[in-house]
Parts: structure tokens; sequence; C-alpha cells
């Protein structure tokens, strides 16, 4: 589930620590090369979070891995909308829902990403 609220901005980051891992030729730095950049990104996580503009959102009030429960708003061939808590919207992908969905249902699900930009690269079948 895609957590969204007003007008997104967007942080990059690559997923792909792999290709960082994979690069450098001696393999003791192997993990500290693909560690930085992690380490960073979540310091400035932290830095954000503790932002009391960020705080007073209402998107502040989820977490990922937080399981919520919302009520179905919209349905598209790709997609689900569903209303949550604090006039926050989720977005369910169709990769990650069965069954006829309609209007009006009451779902649970667990927020995965509150990046909209990266939502549609999460598929079911990258497990398999």
């Amino acid at each position: 589930m895609h957590v969204a609220q007003g007008k997104e901005q967007q942080l990059g980051l690559t997923l792909s620590l792999k290709k960082i891992y994979d690069d450098p030729s001696n393999p003791k730095s192997r993990i500290v090369a693909a560690l930085d950049p992690l380490i960073l990104y979540f310091n400035k996580l932290v830095e954000l979070s503790r932002n009391s503009y960020y705080k007073n959102r209402p998107i502040a009030s989820v977490k990922l891995g937080q399981r919520v429960t919302g009520k179905i708003e919209k349905v598209t061939p790709d997609w689900l909308v569903v209303q949550l808590q604090n006039n926050l919207l989720g977005i369910v992908s169709k990769n990650h829902y069965s069954e006829n969905k309609k209007i009006g249902d009451k779902i649970s699900g667990t927020i995965i990403t509150t990046l909209l930009s990266i939502m549609h690269k999460i598929s079911a079948k990258q497990n398999k």
C-alpha cells in the first residue's frame, strides 16, 4: 500500500545496493561501499523525522510496515484508492490484492512505501 498526502515530493535512492556491492575490486570494501549510502539515507530520514514541519503532517502518523485499515473509495483496472485515518489516501496495486473488490469494502494492508514513484516497481512477482 502506498500512502500519499497532498503534493508529492520525492527523494530518490537507488534500491539496487547489489550494483554498489559488486562494483569494488577489493572484497573487504564491498560491505562498507554498500552500507555507507544506506547509512547516510537513514540518517537523513531520522533528521527529517525530527523536523517539526514533518511532525505536524498527517502522513507522519503512519510508518513503513504499519498495518492499516481503510475503506475503498475508488477501483481502477490498476489499483484501489483507499481512505485511511487522518484524511490520508492509500493506493493498492493490482499485484497486491486478490478477489473482486468494490467501493465501500473495508480492507487491511501493510504500508510498503510512501513514494508513489516506486510503488509501481514493487511487485508480488519479485519474491518468486
